[in-house]
């Protein structure tokens, strides 16, 4: 929607001069952008890996696959040494005449809340009490229980979409009012590497090309290498397990069994001794750690 604020101000005032009301317009439309919430952007995964219907919508009808990773402290970290993370912006308007902000190093995952009924944003509550004519504040521990009630917002969805049980990594421009104005993020900016060692399984869609298969495992296999190969840093290293899945003839879940356990030296078959105990391992978050000349084994929840 359009809001003349020209003609608002000349109803008000019949006599206020054609220039001073583009000015105030122009000052209007300035703060009501400044104030307006921030640019979002999400990514979104899953805690369920055996719904049918989300094989078919985002694996391309069971042909493509699904990345297994490791939450550490609920988060999933960023390899930092893969570009610089931060963000350097002119900021004429700003409390500098430039501004730079770092970017995460790590993001939690947020789970989304399924509601019956999802109330909208009161967007007017983000402008100042004597802009908006709003209720204000009545102390800082208030404004950001509303500024955190209303990110909450932003992970509801309609509770038809429950099955399936989504988490969010999620990513907010820095604050606008810093910078006196806003500054959505690039492509390159949203451009984040994640750390390798948290990738620790993978599942094969029930029609997934042999040919695409083998050239996942082969990657998998080359990244895990020069994940052991890195000598400069603390380093965790979980067993990695290849999972394949298969079109249940009697329910709308997927049948999900374990094939193979890419341990630090081998791979173990589903037939090995070994594996049960493994995979019982891997399940609690059982990981190598490894610093200098020394490891030992460390349970991650």
């Amino acid at each position: 929607m359009t809001y003349d604020y020209i003609d608002r101000l000349r109803h008000i005032d019949r006599q206020i001069d054609v220039i001073i009301a583009i000015r105030l317009t122009e000052t209007f439309k300035y703060f009501i952008d400044l104030y307006r919430n921030v640019d979002t952007y999400y990514v979104s995964f899953s805690r369920k890996s055996n719904d049918v219907l989300m094989w078919s919508h985002y694996a391309s009808r069971h042909s493509g696959y699904c990345l297994i990773f490791k939450a550490i402290n609920n988060s999933l970290s960023m390899d930092m040494t893969i570009g610089g993370k931060g963000i350097r912006r002119d900021t004429p308007m700003g409390i500098a005449p430039s501004t730079s902000s770092p970017l995460p190093s790590n993001f939690i995952f947020e789970d989304i809340k399924y509601c019956e009924d999802i109330e909208p944003i009161d967007a007017s509550r983000f402008m100042p009490a004597h802009v908006s004519g709003g209720v204000s504040f009545a102390n800082e521990e208030e404004r950001i229980d509303f500024v955190e009630e209303n990110m909450r917002k932003c992970l509801e969805k309609h509770s038809s979409w429950e099955y399936e049980s989504e988490s969010r990594l999620v990513l907010r421009e820095p604050t606008p009012w810093l910078f006196g104005q806003h500054n959505p993020l690039s492509k390159q900016e949203r451009l984040y590497n994640y750390d390798f060692s948290q990738l620790v399984g993978v599942i094969f869609g029930a029609k997934m090309e042999k040919a695409e298969r083998e050239r996942i495992i082969e990657i998998i296999r080359i990244k895990r290498e020069s994940l052991w190969a890195q000598s400069n840093t603390v380093k965790r290293i979980f067993d990695f397990v290849v999972f394949e899945s298969k079109i249940s003839d009697r329910s709308r879940d997927v049948v999900i069994t374990p094939q193979i356990i890419m341990t630090g030296s081998t791979d173990i078959d589903k037939n090995d001794e070994k594996f049960d105990r493994l995979l019982s391992e891997w399940k609690q978050g059982k990981a190598l750690v490894i610093d200098g000349n020394s490891s030992t084994t460390k349970v991650f929840v």
